[in-house]
């Protein structure tokens, strides 16, 4: 493993707690007292590009809400107003993906979050602007003798992210566009 990834290990193992059936994990950053720069007009931009999409596509607009209400419904996500953690608030861009349905799979929508987006300056976490290359992960997937591979989507959202780390994971959206 590389020293990044060592460290890696060290701030899940160290940090990790199972609570109510569910791991809280925090978030690897690279140095803990970083401070993100403001990136929400460019999230505004992209989120106003997809409310745009939904005018024209009223049918993914609905999907798109019930796909939202379902994870917020499911506590996968809250509403929050304020930040709590002064220099860790980033917003992550995000839009649908459509999966056709074959004789595997069902299709439906997912909402993909654009991670890969760089920071101005060096990245100051791995989860916010800076991401593994896929090339990376399937070079690494041939180190072992056994590799395994699993659908991350419900897994992914049972993992809690601690409290002074949500402000690193917003997104945008209409509160008007929960049910209620």
């Amino acid at each position: 493993m590389s020293v990044a990834d060592k460290k890696f290990v060290k701030i899940i193992e160290d940090g990790i707690e199972l609570v109510g059936g569910r791991y809280v994990i925090p978030l690897p950053w690279m140095d803990p007292n970083s401070i993100l720069p403001n990136n929400k007009g460019q999230a505004r931009k992209r989120f106003e590009m997809l409310e745009r999409r939904f005018r024209r596509d009223p049918e993914l607009k609905i999907k798109y809400v019930e796909f939202m209400n379902k994870m917020y419904d499911r506590g996968y996500m809250e509403q929050v107003c304020e930040t709590s953690y002064e220099g860790r608030e980033w917003y992550l861009p995000h839009h649908p993906v459509i999966r056709q349905e074959t004789r595997q799979s069902k299709g439906g929508l997912r909402l993909c979050s654009q991670t890969s987006r760089r920071l101005p300056e060096r990245p100051t976490s791995t989860r916010a602007g800076l991401t593994n290359s896929l090339v990376g992960v399937l070079l690494r997937y041939r180190e072992e003798k056994v590799a395994v591979m699993a659908d991350i989507e419900g897994m992914f959202l049972q993992v809690v992210v601690p409290p002074e780390d949500r402000d690193a994971l917003r997104f945008l959206w209409r509160s008007n566009e929960k049910k209620s």
